[in-house]
């Protein structure tokens, strides 16, 4: 802790420019390697989804064919199959285990093989085709499921994936009412409506939210250019975008409680780089604007590249598994939490490149 609150002091006063395409690439290499010599074969759950959506997006930005083929390998082992098949079928709130179509869906869309999505296809064709819309209860669909439908919609070229992402996240944002609009943050779910912090503070999950920013920087680049709520989603990005300002930490990571950072004290991986990606993409896509929010990605990835990555390259202060708000330590590390640091620097290196080439 006592290191933390120094780097922290330290920190506020430096200047945080972004480091050069190469030297992201370089640390995003360092967790890759390191992650990958740790873990032969990601599981197929959202937790390796998760992992396998950054390690594809490493790919992307650095065309390293290490990670391209670790990727084919990964759908391979597990038949390019949506994880619990056939269960995921008939399943009700099952974006979990049809996270791994967003991978599948980006590798057909790179390699043109166009068996990596047929069971997604056939599985998510149930989902679109039912009346149903309240299958997304908790806020961490949005990044499970929200771009796996986007991407299949733009293989397709069948705008049916895309008004049901969109009639998904309105039951679960506005009907449920998991969109604090007086906030501008998400709650987890249902159950935090009247939960507070022991500083007696609403408590909004760095996390949850993370989820959330992520799934819809990503989903809406796959929508049909005509889509005719790709407004609406962007409306909830720019205001979501907007608090998250007020939010960073002169660390800058985001708290684990965001409205309330003394709840739990100390970095937090997992939110920070899902912002960190969102917040780039914002800026790379045009939707935000790059005086505002250029320091935010800076403070942001001098964190995760500083402070995140420990020297022996492993991803820490990830927090595990859960439901809400908790601490992490600087060995806390998980399959998940590499994929987003992935996806934070795939976005941030993209982000750098347009800079040093004049583009933005």
């Amino acid at each position: 802790m006592a290191a933390f609150i120094l780097f922290a002091t330290l920190f506020a006063a430096a200047s945080a420019d972004l480091p050069s395409k190469d030297a992201i690439i370089s640390d995003m290499d360092r967790a890759n390697s390191y992650f990958m010599s740790k873990t032969p074969m990601p599981k197929c759950g959202w937790t390796g989804a998760t992992y396998a959506i950054g390690n594809r997006a490493h790919y992307a930005i650095s065309n390293n064919k290490t990670y391209l083929d670790a990727a084919i390998a990964w759908g391979t082992h597990y038949d390019w199959k949506t994880c619990n098949y056939p269960k995921t079928i008939g399943e009700n709130a099952s974006a979990n285990d049809y996270c791994c179509t967003q991978t599948y869906g980006e590798l057909e869309l790179l390699t043109g093989d166009t068996t990596y999505t047929l069971n997604s296809q056939q599985v998510l064709s149930e989902i679109v085709d039912r009346s149903q819309v309240d299958d997304w209860w908790w806020v961490d669909a949005v990044f499970m499921g929200l771009t796996s439908f986007s991407v299949l919609g733009n293989i397709t070229m069948e705008s049916r994936y895309a008004d049901k992402t969109y009639a998904l996240f309105h039951d679960m944002a506005e009907r449920r009412g998991l969109w604090s609009a007086d906030d501008s943050l998400f709650y987890r779910d249902e159950s935090y409506f009247t939960k507070v912090s022991k500083y007696g503070h609403k408590v909004f999950w760095s996390r949850g939210n993370g989820w959330a920013a992520a799934g819809m920087a990503r989903a809406i680049r796959y929508f049909p250019d005509n889509f005719s709520q790709t407004a609406y989603f962007l409306d909830k990005i720019q205001k979501h975008a907007s608090k998250l300002v007020e939010l960073q930490q002169p660390s800058g990571f985001w708290p684990a409680s965001l409205l309330d950072p003394a709840d739990v004290i100390g970095p937090e991986t997992t939110g920070s780089a899902m912002y960190t990606f969102a917040l780039a993409a914002g800026i790379n896509d045009g939707h935000l604007n790059k005086t505002v929010y250029l320091p935010v990605v800076e403070r942001a990835w001098a964190a995760l590249s500083l402070m995140a990555l420990q020297p022996n390259n492993l991803v820490g202060y990830c927090q595990p598994v859960g439901g809400g708000p908790a601490p992490a330590t600087p060995t806390d590390t998980s399959d998940f939490c590499v994929g987003q640091f992935l996806l934070a620097g795939s976005e941030v290196a993209r982000l750098s490149e347009s800079l040093q080439k004049g583009l933005l």
